[in-house]
């Protein structure tokens, strides 16, 4: 690492190792998330790496219990829904070797397992929380400056990039031992879809009132770029955007049977011939469907995926209350499926062994909530006119 210097002082500036995790490294990194260099993680001029805060302190759940028993200090995503889980260690903390593998193996099981701690609702909900400052929508479109884009289908593709393992792995110190580096040049080697980075954020005091960090990425070299290059374009699978292979999709899904696939089927011909608005979702592992508002078509009613999930667009309808208030009540009254207290500004979702034998009514319902909406958009118009 080159010294630092201030123009017109030939002294450099002294490097100030952390102290405290928490306040030197944590607190730092959530303030300023640009000092995971997007220029460098990602360095083609037009679309350096931008982040969403997903979560500090992200819970991991226990696999055998359920229960949280475990914390990621940071998941983050970036605007092309790629996960990144990032972990503060000061370098006096992973010295010895017994500190680094297990730093390296903790960071490997989250990675490996974070498809079955986070799902797309679960991931939604700590982003909301993360963000409820200006507000996840904000975020988002800070994020993502293509409008056609929606935070549901973006969470599909983040949760679909999980179960790929196309992933950051990153950690976030002071100062790296060349021990964890030649173990991050090592990973990279043998790892075709995942990234193993390390961002040294080295903090040189302040000058005139300016706190000086200078953020180094290791990890990405050219040799390992191209490893990963050629798995993705070998593997690249298009999103499904059609019925057909969506049911085809849905027909290889072990935990599904024929009639509950056939279901699938059902409900979106019934949809189709009532000319509501259907949307495709950018993911294939689950892909899904969504059903739109007849008067905001961005704004959906229900989703299924290709996995049997049939999700109650709840978190979505937020400010089109009358629809969501009467979504609510006819799913419970009609169709008979429970809504948690704690789900009503969520996503819940049933799995097609519940929902499968009552295409009639969930059909029942939406034509009541969708005409709904109808008319409500044809009294807003109404009264604009008289105005």
């Amino acid at each position: 690492m080159a010294n630092v210097y201030v123009v017109g002082d030939t002294e450099p500036l002294k490097e100030i190792l952390a102290v405290d995790e928490k306040i030197h490294l944590q607190d730092l990194l959530e303030a300023n998330s640009q000092l995971l260099p997007g220029d460098q993680i990602n360095p083609y001029p037009d679309d350096p790496c931008r982040w969403l805060l997903i979560g500090r302190e992200m819970p991991v759940p226990n696999p055998s219990t359920g229960s949280d028993c475990w914390n990621l200090d940071f998941f983050f995503v970036d605007q092309n829904a790629v996960p990144t889980f990032v972990e503060c260690k000061r370098h006096e903390e992973i010295k010895d070797t017994g500190s680094r593998r297990k730093l390296i193996g903790q960071l490997l099981e989250y990675a490996a397992n974070g498809h079955y701690y986070w799902t797309a609702d679960k991931m939604r909900e700590c982003a909301e929380r993360a963000n409820k400052k200006d507000g996840l929508e904000v975020a988002f479109r800070e994020l993502r400056t293509d409008e056609e884009d929606s935070v549901d289908a973006f969470f599909e593709r983040v949760q679909e990039n999980l179960r790929e393992l196309q992933i950051r792995i990153v950690f976030f110190l002071d100062q790296a031992p060349m021990e964890l580096r030649s173990v991050v040049d090592f990973l990279n080697k043998q790892m075709e879809r995942s990234w193993v980075l390390l961002v040294e954020a080295r903090r040189y005091g302040v000058r005139n009132g300016v706190d000086i960090v200078v953020p180094t990425l290791f990890g990405y070299t050219e040799q390992a770029r191209l490893i990963k290059r050629t798995v993705t374009i070998n593997t690249d699978k298009k999103p499904i955007q059609n019925i057909d292979d969506f049911i085809d999709h849905a027909s290889h899904t072990q935990e599904l049977n024929v009639e509950q696939v056939g279901a699938m089927r059902r409900l979106y011909d019934e949809c189709a011939a009532h000319g509501w608005p259907i949307q495709w979702g950018r993911g294939r592992n689950p892909a899904n469907f969504l059903v739109g508002l007849p008067t905001k078509p961005d704004k959906h009613v229900i989703a299924v995926s290709s996995n049997g999930l049939l999700s109650l667009q709840l978190g979505a309808l937020g400010q089109v209350s009358h629809v969501k208030d009467l979504l609510m009540a006819l799913f419970r009254e009609v169709v008979e499926l429970k809504i948690p207290p704690d789900k009503e500004t969520r996503f819940p979702s049933y799995p097609a062994e519940v929902w499968a034998d009552k295409v009639d009514k969930i059909v029942e319902v939406l034509k009541k909530v969708l005409s709904s909406d109808r008319a409500e958009g044809r009294a807003g118009n109404s009264q604009a006119m008289l105005k």
